[in-house]
Formats: C-alpha cells, sequence, structure tokens
C-alpha cells in the first residue's frame, strides 16, 4: 500500500515536472529498474548467504521459516484462485 501510495505521489510529480505523461513513465521505469538491480544484489534466496546475517540468526530465521511451513501448509496449494479468500487481495 505504501508503495502505490507513494507512487502514485511520484508519478504526478514526475508529470508535473515533464510536462509529459511518457517522459515520467520512462524515468519511473528507469528508477524501477535501478531499485530491482540493487534488490537483485542486496537479497539473497537463504539467510546464510547474507554477509551480515550470523549463525545464531540464520538459525532463529530457519526455525521459525519451519514452524510456520509445518503450522499452515494449506497456504501452499499452489491454486491463484486461493488468494481470492483475502480481503487485501479484493481491496
Amino acid at each position: 500500500p505504501l508503495g502505490a501510495a507513494l507512487g502514485a505521489l511520484i508519478i504526478a510529480g514526475l508529470i508535473t515536472e515533464f510536462q509529459s505523461w511518457r517522459t515520467s513513465f520512462v524515468v519511473a521505469g528507469i528508477g524501477t529498474m535501478i531499485a530491482g538491480f540493487f534488490a537483485w544484489w542486496y537479497v539473497r534466496n537463504h539467510p546464510r548467504q547474507h554477509p551480515s546475517v550470523n549463525d545464531a540468526e540464520a538459525a532463529y530465521i530457519e526455525a521459525s521459516h519451519a514452524a510456520d511451513m509445518a503450522a499452515e501448509p494449506a497456504n501452499l496449494s499452489g491454486n491463484v484462485l486461493d488468494f481470492f479468500k483475502y480481503r487485501s487481495v479484493w481491496g
């Protein structure tokens, strides 16, 4: 929700600045690609791959993840229609 709210404000500001929605979308797209590359570089697939996560933190994260997976196996059905049972999706 925060990204959608800020994105709308940023796009409106860019349209005002450049006097063109096309240019504004190109600038926003380039910014999004830069943010995506940063996220790809910084975010890891596994906590142990991140240089600033120590062994105790990684063990805590892994234990928490294992507990979540054991508690709610119904969320892993793979059926896209299951998402429609959440109010946030309808919102």
